[in-house]
Protein backbone atom coordinates (compact mmCIF):
# COMPACT_ATOMS: atom_id res chain seq x y z
CA UNK A 1 0.00 0.00 0.00
CA UNK A 2 1.22 3.46 -1.00
CA UNK A 3 1.59 6.49 1.27
CA UNK A 4 -1.11 8.22 -0.90
CA UNK A 5 -3.66 5.60 -0.57
CA UNK A 6 -6.08 7.94 0.45
CA UNK A 7 -5.90 10.49 -2.89
CA UNK A 8 -7.82 7.74 -4.74
CA UNK A 9 -11.44 8.13 -3.76
CA UNK A 10 -13.17 10.92 -2.86
CA UNK A 11 -14.48 9.94 0.21
CA UNK A 12 -11.37 9.19 1.96
CA UNK A 13 -10.08 12.48 0.89
CA UNK A 14 -12.50 14.17 2.89
CA UNK A 15 -12.15 11.58 5.50
CA UNK A 16 -8.44 12.70 5.89
CA UNK A 17 -9.53 16.10 6.30
CA UNK A 18 -12.07 15.32 8.86
CA UNK A 19 -9.54 13.28 10.59
CA UNK A 20 -6.91 16.20 10.10
CA UNK A 21 -9.29 18.90 12.05
CA UNK A 22 -9.01 17.04 15.27
CA UNK A 23 -5.59 18.53 15.51
CA UNK A 24 -6.83 21.95 15.61
CA UNK A 25 -10.05 21.04 18.07
CA UNK A 26 -7.72 19.23 20.12
CA UNK A 27 -5.35 22.43 20.44
CA UNK A 28 -8.80 24.48 20.73
CA UNK A 29 -9.34 22.50 23.90
CA UNK A 30 -6.29 22.97 25.83
CA UNK A 31 -6.25 26.31 25.48
CA UNK A 32 -9.90 26.46 26.97
CA UNK A 33 -9.19 24.47 29.40
CA UNK A 34 -6.05 26.70 30.53
CA UNK A 35 -7.91 29.55 30.31
CA UNK A 36 -10.88 28.43 32.03
CA UNK A 37 -8.42 27.27 35.44
CA UNK A 38 -6.67 30.98 34.57
CA UNK A 39 -9.97 32.86 35.11
CA UNK A 40 -10.75 30.81 38.26
CA UNK A 41 -7.12 31.57 39.78
CA UNK A 42 -8.67 34.86 39.61
CA UNK A 43 -6.02 38.05 37.58
CA UNK A 44 -2.92 37.11 38.97
CA UNK A 45 -3.26 34.08 36.34
CA UNK A 46 -4.04 36.35 33.70
CA UNK A 47 -0.96 38.43 34.24
CA UNK A 48 1.72 35.64 33.29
Amino acid sequence: MTSTWWKKLPFYRFYMLREGTAVPAVWFSIELIFGLFALKNGPEAWAG
